[in-house]
């Protein structure tokens, strides 16, 4: 069952990630990113968001970190679910792999969303997860 060596992972991780066993970690990361999802679902306060993790870069961001659903910034994410609506414009500036911009893309229906980021590694990670 992929859920549960997903769970076992993750706990592994943070075992290792707060004991310091760097090997550990990269042994869990190096698992996770060949063998688990080639994407990821997080959810907050209602809100759900699927990422596509096809790129480097975003199993590089997302696992094994977040492979439990665990939130990046929670307090941050949930405060901006918060203020958001329907009919909100966001502009995510400095996008990174866009994490801020789907989740506001899903509440802002009626309104905007706008991702800037000049690195081209990010963009293409972007760029997935708006095709999905």
């Amino acid at each position: 069952d992929p859920m549960w060596l997903a769970d076992k992972l993750s706990s592994a991780y943070k075992i290792g990630n707060q004991d310091g066993l760097k090997e550990l970690y990269a042994a869990t990361k190096r698992l996770v990113q060949t063998n688990i999802t080639r994407e990821i679902t997080l959810s907050c306060d209602g809100t759900s968001v699927t990422f596509d993790t096809t790129t480097q870069i975003a199993r590089d961001w997302f696992f094994p970190g977040h492979l439990n659903g665990e939130l990046h910034e929670p307090a941050f994410t949930r405060r901006l679910l918060q203020l958001l609506e329907e009919d909100s414009v966001f502009y995510d500036v400095g996008a990174n792999i866009g994490y801020y911009t789907l989740f506001a893309s899903e509440v802002c229906q009626e309104g905007s969303t706008y991702a800037f980021e000049l690195a081209p590694k990010f963009i293409t990670a972007i760029e997935k997860k708006s095709r999905t």
